[in-house]
């Protein structure tokens, strides 16, 4: 696991570097780390050196390197997941004006702390631009939406076994509502993924999900 700790760049002397070189002095980092994470130019993906890369970009000042080292701590197969870091990085992001940030963190407090996930998802889902950024086909927008509607019915009673949305997220629900056309697209193709891969189970709950837009 990489982390700023043991991490080979030397952080305390970044200032050293001529931040006239480039347009701005986290550009060569991040692209670097974006070639790293789609393996461009490589035969395979390294996700360890992206995040070694996505966290210098962090320290000399990138505004979206947070998002993408907290979703690397959150997520990421290649790398051990650390959701304290992710929590840490994603807060870092919002900071610096990141609204990505807010529906992966709140997806991490749902559990834990419920007011809190339901803040940032209300954040997110009434921050400007939103809309904007939906009708400019904005992918990370489409993605976030769909997230917070799988979320909600992630969280269910203890001992529940239906496919509920918790009381607590009605609020959240009715904030989605603008946005159902994208929600229903995003599982519209999730479901032809997923019959690819003959994973029944999954395509059930998420039929059952998509009837419950659809009926609306």
């Amino acid at each position: 696991m990489i982390n700023e700790k043991d991490s080979k760049t030397d952080f305390n002397n970044i200032e050293s570097i001529n931040k006239n070189s480039i347009i701005n002095v986290w550009d060569n980092a991040e692209a670097i780390a974006e070639e790293f994470y789609y393996g461009i130019g490589f035969d395979f993906e390294d996700h360890e050196n992206a995040l070694e890369k996505y966290i210098e970009a962090y320290y000399l000042g990138s505004p979206t390197a947070p998002f993408k080292i907290g979703r690397i701590y959150m997520d990421d197969n290649c790398v051990k997941s650390d959701n304290d870091l992710a929590i840490k990085y994603f807060k870092l992001g919002i900071e610096r004006s990141d609204d990505r940030c807010l529906v992966p963190l709140g997806s991490l407090y749902v559990d834990t702390n419920i007011e809190k996930c339901i803040e940032l998802f209300s954040d997110y889902l009434k921050s400007d631009g939103i809309k904007t950024k939906l009708h400019h086909s904005d992918v990370d927008v489409e993605i976030n939406v769909s997230t917070i509607f799988h979320t909600i019915f992630l969280h269910k009673k203890e001992n529940s076994h239906d496919d509920i949305m918790d009381k607590d997220f009605l609020d959240i629900y009715n904030l989605l509502t603008p946005y159902k056309s994208y929600i229903i697209n995003n599982i519209t193709h999730d479901i032809e993924y997923l019959n690819k891969g003959e994973d029944d189970s999954l395509i059930e709950i998420y039929e059952n999900r998509l009837g419950y837009l659809i009926k609306e």
